[in-house]
Parts: structure tokens; C-alpha cells; sequence
């Protein structure tokens, strides 16, 4: 089984609900990682405040990403129905009662990580002797072409 990565960009409403949902997400993160726990192929995820208008959930997981989208919105439909109230243009709720239309959604707001999931080498800024990523190649395309 091959190791992914997903980026999930959620558009938010206002500069208000990118807020709120800073606020409303943290006591949600335990079942959400119970779930993931359940589910067994989620290595890494996290939700990040990326700007006033963008919500980002970054993951990374084994096998594919529909039957992943669709297992966590079954199980944790409850958080993913908080975040939607923030939304613009979500999907159909309560999300663990529509699953298969959460997965499609999923798939239309992915975006693919700047880095692949293969051993990539690290370059050295002669500067400043950090350790950089390589630069970003493949921004912009969708997410993933298989599911």
C-alpha cells in the first residue's frame, strides 16, 4: 500500500467564521482522532487557519482517498457539519448521513500538496544553512486522478 497526501481547502465566508472556526475546532479534535485511530490508515492530519477566507485539513494516509473521505464522514460527520456552517458551498448535511456526497465534494476542493509523498532530497541554503524543501513543481492540479 502506497503512502498519499491530501490537502482539502475549505472556502470560508468572512474573516468572522475563519474565527469562529478556530475556536469551535479544538475540543472537536479528539473524536476526530479517535476516528482516524479507527479507521487505521490515517498516519497525520491537522486543520490549519491558512488565511481569513481558508480553512485547510492536510492528511496523510494509506490506500485511496474516496473510500477514506467517505469512512470519515460516516464516523465523524459531526465535526465536518461544524465547519460547514463556515463554509461557502458545502455539501449536503448532516455529513454522515450523505457520505458519498461529502467524498465528491472532497475531491472538487483538493489540491495537491507541493511536495509528492516520495523521499524527496532536502537542499541547504548556502545562506542561511537551513534545511529548505525542494521548490514546488506540481501546484495547482487536482488532488488525485484515481479513486
Amino acid at each position: 500500500m502506497s503512502q498519499s497526501h491530501f490537502t482539502l481547502r475549505f472556502p470560508l465566508k468572512s474573516s468572522a467564521d475563519a474565527k469562529a472556526v478556530a475556536q469551535e475546532l479544538p475540543p472537536l479534535m479528539p473524536d476526530l482522532f479517535r476516528a482516524e485511530d479507527a479507521i487505521g490508515t490515517v498516519h497525520y492530519s491537522r486543520f490549519t487557519v491558512l488565511s481569513d477566507r481558508t480553512l485547510l485539513f492536510l492528511g496523510d494516509f494509506d490506500g485511496d482517498f474516496g473510500p477514506l473521505m467517505r469512512e470519515l464522514g460516516r464516523s465523524t460527520g459531526q465535526v465536518f457539519d461544524k465547519i460547514f456552517k463556515h463554509v461557502s458551498d458545502p455539501p449536503p448535511t448532516p455529513v454522515a448521513s450523505n457520505p458519498d456526497a461529502f467524498t465528491e465534494w472532497a475531491r472538487n476542493i483538493c489540491s495537491v500538496p507541493p511536495m509528492s509523498s516520495a523521499p524527496i532530497p532536502a537542499r541547504q541554503s548556502r545562506r542561511s544553512r537551513r534545511w529548505l524543501p525542494p521548490p514546488a513543481s506540481r501546484a495547482g492540479r487536482n488532488c488525485f486522478r484515481s479513486w
